[in-house]
């Protein structure tokens, strides 16, 4: 329950203008003509409902079934056919070659280590041809420095309460993040003291 809600929270959350300009900025260098897109961390699959719609061949490619559920409502609703698979970017030997792989919304920071970031890039070395385009995006070390330590935010409606509050993490440049969601439940019978 608590990470369908996670998922239906973010996709809420979320700048539906930030979609938008990913799609520009990869159409803006690479002319869509039935090209293979494998969308990374590709999450409710809003991006990649756009991309498709512009005319690539996308798969969506994430960690979190819940994220893939509502990818695939989405997919649904817009009677597109969009292939979606569940699994850790840090190994896509399983997946076929592609023309060009994206990976937006900071996704990238949430590799642990360094490490886990190179294994992604060779992941994605090895599914494109020489000249193949990977797109992503990251976090500033002023984001990560500056503007995370101490951030707070909260939403709530009828249904979930969400608060979020984020914290200099452990090791240089990183951030911790605590959320906490509050779920409407008609169920639960109130307890008084």
């Amino acid at each position: 329950m608590i990470y369908s809600t996670f998922a239906e929270v973010y996709d809420t959350l979320m700048d539906d203008s930030l979609y938008l300009k990913w799609r520009d900025y990869v159409l803006a260098r690479v002319k869509p003509h039935g090209q293979r897109l494998l969308e990374l961390a590709g999450g409710s699959g809003s991006l990649a409902l756009l991309l498709k719609q512009a005319g690539f061949d996308v798969a969506v490619f994430d960690l979190s079934s819940e994220m893939l559920a509502l990818a695939e409502a989405k997919a649904e609703q817009a009677k597109v056919d969009l292939p979606l698979i569940q699994g850790d970017m840090q190994d896509l030997s399983a997946l076929p070659k592609c023309d060009v792989v994206t990976c937006f919304d900071d996704s990238i920071c949430y590799m642990k280590d360094l490490a886990a970031v190179q294994a992604v890039f060779t992941q994605v070395a090895a599914r494109l041809p020489a000249g193949g385009d990977f797109f992503f995006d990251a976090h500033s070390l002023h984001q990560m420095d500056d503007l995370f330590p101490g951030y707070m935010y909260n939403y709530q409606t009828e249904d979930y309460a969400f608060m979020w509050h984020s914290y200099e993490g452990e090791v240089p440049h990183s951030v911790e993040h605590d959320l906490t969601f509050f779920v409407y439940d008609e169920n639960s019978t109130p307890t008084t003291r």
